[in-house]
């Protein structure tokens, strides 16, 4: 079971005395606007995604296979919010992003009782596998002062209490399992490509100088 989710929101508002000047001096009648005394604006991104990949054997079945019998269950899931607000006026600007990611991802394979598995080479594996990168950049643009840039991220794995996001095997009572070359039974739970990333940025502008606050969370 594979699920990407990608999503891209930027917002804007305002403007600053400096960018209706240009306008008016470079020709850009159709783009002249009073300036903005004060501004504020917000833009944001929540995603929800509950992924699972799941094989079920009944009790009772009987599984054989002269050379490989594989069971797998791989769960690959992928959630990428990003959100950016960028707010101009004369003397203030308040922009806000917020980006946020739920998700709840799983790979279980579940063997019921009595169930019989032979082969050479016998593979029971679970995989799950969950990358979650959620960014948010609040701007705020300022002639004079008063500038302030937000930026929020955060996401959850994992459903409600006691639900846990997991790569799992279970078996029933009075199962069989043969594998006269080989035998694998593993279950993983694992980052994909080693991401799971906050970032929350805000960034002020006042003039010439240029603020930048960072905030990086790995979990």
């Amino acid at each position: 079971s594979n699920t990407t989710v990608l999503t891209d929101v930027d917002g804007g508002a305002g403007k600053t005395l400096t960018q209706a000047l240009k306008d008016l001096f470079s020709g850009d009648l159709s783009n002249i606007g009073l300036p903005s005394i004060f501004s504020a604006g917000g833009a944001a991104s929540t995603v929800n995604v509950d992924n699972t990949a799941s094989v079920a054997i009944l009790a009772g079945a009987d599984i054989s296979a002269t050379d490989r019998a594989d069971i797998t269950a791989t769960a690959m899931t992928t959630v990428l919010p990003d959100a950016r607000m960028t707010t101009t006026g004369a003397i203030a600007a308040s922009a806000t992003a917020f980006a946020t990611a739920n998700v709840d991802s799983d790979a279980i394979i579940e063997i019921g009782d009595g169930v019989s598995i032979s082969a050479d080479h016998v593979v029971i594996d679970a995989l799950n596998a969950v990358e979650i990168r959620t960014f948010a950049q609040g701007f705020g643009l300022v002639d004079i002062e008063g500038a302030f840039g937000t930026g929020i991220a955060k996401f959850t794995l994992g459903g409600a209490a006691g639900d846990p996001s997991e790569a799992r095997v279970t078996m029933g009572q009075n199962v069989t399992i043969v594998g006269t070359g080989s035998l694998k039974i593993e279950a993983t739970s694992e980052p994909k490509n080693g991401n799971l990333l906050a970032h929350g940025v805000g960034k002020l502008s006042s003039g010439n100088l240029l603020l930048v606050f960072n905030d990086n969370m790995d979990d």
